[in-house]
Formats: C-alpha cells, sequence, structure tokens
C-alpha cells in the first residue's frame, strides 16, 4: 500500500519495512546529497580547515572549471570535493599554498587554453565578484 505522506510524519517505521536494496539506494543518495552540501561548504577557498574532510580538492586559476567539476563529482558520484583557486600570487611564489600543502596527495589540477579562458573571462557580467 502506498503511503501518503506529510511534513509531519515519523518516517520511521516506513523505512524499517524497506528492502535493504531500497536501504542502500537512500543511503547512497544521502552520500549524494551531503558531498554537494560539502563541495558548495568549501567552494573557491572559502573553508580551508575542512580540507582534511575532503577526498579530493580541485585547484586552478579562477573560470577554469572548479565549481561545476566540483558539483558534478560530488552530485553524480558521491565525492566530498573542496576546490582552491590559485591566484598570481600563488603563481608568481612557484609553490604550493601553505594550506595546500598538507593535502598534496588530493589535490588535482585543472587546466584550461588561454584562449578559451579569455573568453569565459571576457564573457563575464561587469562588477562580478569572480574574476
Amino acid at each position: 500500500k502506498k503511503h501518503q505522506l506529510t511534513l509531519d510524519d515519523d518516517l520511521t517505521e516506513i523505512y524499517k519495512n524497506f528492502s535493504g536494496g531500497e536501504k542502500q539506494r537512500i543511503c547512497i543518495l544521502k552520500a549524494r546529497i551531503d558531498a554537494v552540501h560539502f563541495a558548495l561548504d568549501n567552494d573557491d577557498g572559502a573553508r580551508t580547515r575542512h580540507y582534511d574532510k575532503a577526498d579530493l580538492i580541485l585547484i586552478g586559476v579562477s573560470r577554469s572549471g572548479k565549481t561545476p567539476t566540483s558539483i558534478y563529482l560530488s552530485l553524480q558520484f558521491g565525492i566530498r570535493v573542496a576546490n582552491y583557486p590559485l591566484t598570481e600570487e600563488d603563481l608568481d611564489d612557484n609553490r604550493l599554498p601553505a594550506v595546500l600543502r598538507a593535502h598534496r596527495s588530493k589535490l588535482f589540477g585543472l587546466m584550461i587554453d588561454a584562449e578559451r579562458l579569455v573568453a569565459i573571462r571576457s564573457e563575464r557580467k561587469a562588477n562580478s565578484r569572480y574574476a
């Protein structure tokens, strides 16, 4: 029998009656949702203190596709992804930023063709807070 659910319903009893496969699918979907929240909370170097909890950390210059890639990986595969924008200063230092050094094994760099990057950056809205 199908259940008519409201927001006030306690789902504990309904969950108990799910098959093992249904419970497994729920766990997988919950992991994906949690991974998306992690990706959004750790976007663009916003919360570097959570990098130890990341499965991987994407690094790259602004507009190289870090955020869309993070969201894709978290949504499709449940991977906890953080990302960090490399700045001109980071590149001039010719070494990893200090906040990333302890997480070398989790780092994956994104590359983008210079002409494509210029085109993407020229399309952005004026007064945008993003580079």
